[in-house]
């Protein structure tokens, strides 16, 4: 259904959060499986899956599933924040990450945040969601779908460590628009700079 609404509003890509690896294999069958189904339905429709990275599992884990699954209709969003937080999270170079994901990426998501892992995020995740974005935002912790700028993520050259290979899709900006509607603007400039600087 979600294909099929895509389709029937001239999206480009549907993108499915890849959330963390199970550890148990026949979780993970069902799932490359479910993908590659819908893989083949989107392709019919001229949509594409874009696998997003989420802070709690390594890039690289999503690459070697997109690998793995070999399909041309399943590509990946990459997104910044989210790396940004992983790569502190487990210990690697999310720039490097980065750079090792632009091959395979169908569009990008920036948002800003301070790197620091929100480990409510690992618990429930009705309950995770149910913090007040206040208690979050004071203490700098977690995805905090900040306009970009306003927290310490390198967006320069983790944006270059993908577009220097090529890439020329879609960039979008997640920031919180119910926190900081009036960031609009500043978040346009922000990102118009971002990319006139690679040009």
């Amino acid at each position: 259904a979600s294909v099929q609404f895509a389709a029937a509003i001239s999206a480009a890509v549907l993108v499915v959060h890849f959330e963390a690896r199970s550890a148990e294999p026949e979780v993970e069958e069902g799932f490359r499986a479910a993908i590659a189904e819908a893989a083949e339905l989107a392709g019919r429709h001229g949509v594409v899956l874009g696998i997003e990275n989420i802070e709690v599992e390594r890039s690289e884990t999503v690459l070697r599933f997109l690998e793995r699954l070999n399909h041309p209709w399943v590509r990946m969003t990459y997104d910044f924040g989210h790396n940004y937080l992983a790569g502190n999270l487990f210990g690697y170079d999310h720039v490097e990450a980065a750079r090792a994901c632009a091959p395979y990426v169908s569009h990008l998501h920036i948002t800003d945040n301070f790197g620091r892992f929100n480990p409510a995020r690992l618990g429930d995740f009705n309950l995770y969601r149910a913090i007040p974005h206040s208690n979050v935002a004071v203490l700098g912790i977690g995805d905090l779908h900040l306009p970009l700028g306003w927290g310490t993520l390198p967006a320069h050259d983790a944006f270059m460590a993908v577009t220097s290979q090529g890439f020329r899709g879609l960039l979008i900006s997640e920031h919180d628009y119910f926190h900081y509607d009036d960031a609009d603007r500043e978040v346009l400039g922000a990102m118009r700079a971002l990319v006139s600087a690679q040009e």
